[in-house]
This record gives C-alpha cells, sequence and structure tokens, in this order.
C-alpha cells in the first residue's frame, strides 16, 4: 500500500523557488516529500510511504518538514488531501454488469511506484471512445515479464520491511539521471538500459537478507 497526506501551503515570505521542484526527499526512514512551488510564497506538498496498511493523513509531519526548511518562515495550510493506492496486479477479469475496471484493477497502476493518473486519465479516454462506439472493452493492461519481475521484488522488499523501499529509491535516484528514473517508472526504458537502476538496488535488496 503507498499512502500520503498532500497540503497547499502559503509562506508569509518568498521562500520557494518557481522554477525547482522537490523529488524523493526524505521526512523520516520510511516517509519521503514531493514539492512543487506554484509561486514564491505558494506551493504543493505532498509525503508518500509504502507499508501493509495506510497511513492516516498527517499534516505536522509535513509542517514541520517546512519548517525545518525555512526557520523562521510561518505556513498556513490552504487545503489538504490524504489517501492510500493499493500496489497490486490487475485480474484477468476486466468488466462485469454496469461497471469496467480502472486504476490498479486495470494495471494502470505501476506497483513499485503508485504511479498512475496519466495511464488513467488517457485510458478513460479510451474506454469512453469504446462505450460509445459499443465496441468491447479490451484486456486489462499487463506489463512485460521484466517489469512483472522486478514490480513483484519491490512489493517483496516492502512487506519484509517498510523501509527499504525509501532506501532503494534514495540509492537509485542519486546513481542515474533523473530522466532516465522516471522512464523506468513509466516502463520507457528499454531493459538494456535499464541494467544501471539494477545494479544500483542490488545492494539494498540483497542486504534485506541479512
Amino acid at each position: 500500500m503507498e499512502s500520503g497526506t498532500g497540503v497547499r501551503v502559503e509562506a508569509e515570505d518568498a521562500v520557494f523557488a518557481p522554477d525547482t521542484v522537490t523529488l524523493f526527499d526524505p521526512l523520516d526512514e520510511s516517509t519521503f516529500a514531493y514539492l512543487l512551488p506554484l509561486s514564491p510564497t505558494e506551493a504543493l506538498l505532498e509525503s508518500a510511504s509504502f507499508g501493509p496498511v495506510g497511513m492516516i493523513e498527517d499534516q505536522a509531519l509535513l509542517l514541520r518538514y517546512l519548517r525545518a526548511n525555512h526557520p523562521g518562515t510561518d505556513f498556513t495550510v490552504a487545503q489538504t488531501e490524504s489517501g492510500s493506492i493499493p500496489l497490486g496486479f490487475a485480474p484477468r477479469k476486466t468488466a462485469g454488469p454496469q461497471h469496467v475496471l480502472l486504476g490498479t484493477k486495470r494495471g494502470l497502476v505501476k506497483p513499485s511506484a503508485g504511479y498512475g493518473i496519466v495511464r488513467i486519465a488517457e485510458e478513460s479516454k479510451r474506454l469512453a471512445h469504446l462505450w460509445r462506439e459499443d465496441l468491447p472493452v479490451p484486456p486489462s493492461r499487463q506489463s512485460a515479464w521484466w517489469w512483472r519481475f522486478l514490480d513483484t521484488g519491490f512489493l517483496q522488499l516492502a512487506a519484509h520491511d517498510p523501509r527499504l523501499p525509501l532506501a532503494l529509491l534514495r540509492r537509485v535516484m542519486g546513481a542515474v539521471p533523473l530522466a532516465q528514473s522516471l522512464r523506468f517508472i513509466d516502463e520507457d526504458l528499454p531493459p538494456r538500459q535499464s541494467l544501471p537502476l539494477i545494479r544500483a538496488a542490488l545492494p539494498i535488496v540483497l542486504g534485506k537478507k541479512r
């Protein structure tokens, strides 16, 4: 399960760099943050963590992060959201009476990242077109075997110790260019180009057995 809390914050001072996005910044040993500035005084901040159960909404952790990075600045929370994404693989069944599967159940959420919003939006448009034309719904999205193999290993890692996925992400993000990491998450990277990421992850994966 991937879960997190998101806040839209307003700062009393101009502390955010609008052209700089922060990714995978550790909040604690099992949680990391994303920061998307909207202006010098306004930003979106979100936490994310992996574990067997969803985490409860926690604004305090995010506000501590902001105050630690910008001491002396007061922040106001304008909006809050929280939620959990089940991580797993799509079943063979794609539809039933009066419904069509989406999200994780349609294979649109990558199990090792929780990524899926763009895929879900694109697939929703495609399914709406098929529905209007009274055409059959195609099977759920199925990744290639090597992606399923890697995703299965990641989920086993998270089940073994929820802290390990964050350690793995830190190591991989520091070892390869960001563009390559994002292509890996979107399964848009050829297997041969994935080898540097796999090599960077091996010490964490092998270390779990100790």
